[in-house]
């Protein structure tokens, strides 16, 4: 099986005239730089710089879409708001639940940037579009060294050197069998090694899923 539905996963619409100027000022995403059609990892952090949120970012009818644990989402929403002062921005949680995950090529959706650097094709798109389980999502991604915040660092006690920066994070919920099965020789993605590489929490894998 080629997909997972991730129903623990919830979107953050944001939009309005300010909506990028906003969020790059307050992310750790390059939102600038961020290009169409693909999804990168960020994060709000606390006062002493570690992760309070983390998320997934990109680009989606004239705004923006933040993926982000459901757990987090409440708490997401009510942090944006208290920075919106009086920039032209609207934020309101998406009414679908989940998100569906492709890869070898099957599916549409949002190529997610952590897994296609590290040789991936993956996809990602808002709601159930299968039945697919999580296992086999969840070992491509430690495989490709992506850590998810709760089961692969707590928040608020991880700054995002660590957490997103691939090899930084010792994986508790790797199961071997299953990425040795689901990482075919040859297959085997190469992930960059150099915190160097991290620009603004976009160039390399993060958080969340």
């Amino acid at each position: 099986m080629t997909h997972a539905y991730l129903p623990e996963r919830a979107l953050i619409r944001i939009g309005g005239s300010d909506a990028e100027a906003f969020l790059h000022s307050l992310i750790t995403t390059d939102v600038e730089g961020l290009p169409e059609g693909e999804a990168r990892p960020g994060a709000l952090l606390t006062p002493q710089g570690k992760i309070l949120f983390d998320f997934l970012i990109w680009r989606d009818a004239g705004g923006f879409l933040l993926e982000t644990d459901a757990a987090q989402r409440d708490g997401l929403l009510k942090r944006l708001a208290m920075y919106k002062l009086r920039a032209a921005v609207e934020i309101s949680a998406e009414a679908e639940d989940g998100v569906t995950v492709f890869w070898d090529g099957e599916g549409g959706g949002i190529i997610d940037g952590r897994f296609a650097r590290a040789g991936l094709p993956l996809t990602r798109q808002p709601g159930k579009h299968g039945d697919g389980g999580p296992e086999a999502y969840d070992a491509l991604r430690i495989g490709a060294g992506i850590a998810h915040s709760g089961s692969d660092f707590a928040l608020q006690d991880a700054f995002p050197h660590d957490a997103l920066t691939p090899g930084r994070v010792k994986f508790e919920t790797m199961r071997a069998d299953m990425v040795r099965d689901l990482m075919a020789p040859g297959n085997r993605p190469v992930v960059p090694r150099s915190s160097a590489e991290l620009d603004r929490g976009s160039a390399s894998p993060a958080g969340g899923q």
